[in-house]
């Protein structure tokens, strides 16, 4: 989400930016996973995304880089072995459902009926 937000060149940028303000404009915070936060980067590192506008959202819109706990680690796992999630994602779910009540991404793999957040998939328009 922050990926596409943050590139205009992204294709989901047009569907992600509305999304994104209404989030901030309503939340007044935002919290972001560690292992998002390492994903980010890793692009920034392959020259995939601007640095200064990464680092620029990170300042102005994030409140905090919440860590994976035991109980964040226990939760996905929990989340992994019943709903065969990619451990990445069970570990940013799981970090949505304990800091956050509410997580939006355009990750469809976020789909999880046991999920104790709200989550929002955010899709390309047709």
């Amino acid at each position: 989400m922050i990926a596409a937000f943050t590139n205009p060149q992204d294709a989901m940028h047009s569907a992600v930016g509305p999304v994104v303000r209404a989030a901030i404009h309503r939340y007044r915070r935002v919290v972001v996973s560690s292992i998002s936060f390492a994903e980010l980067r890793v692009g920034v590192l392959m020259g995939h995304r601007d640095e200064e506008v990464q680092d620029a959202f990170f300042a102005q819109f994030v409140s905090s880089i919440v860590p994976i706990t035991t109980d964040v680690a226990k939760r996905a796992a929990e989340l992994r072995a019943s709903f065969n999630l990619k451990l990445p994602d069970a570990l940013i779910l799981a970090t949505a459902e304990l800091s956050a009540d509410h997580a939006v991404t355009t990750d469809s793999d976020f789909r999880c009926p046991a999920a104790r957040c709200t989550v929002d998939i955010v899709t390309a328009k047709a």
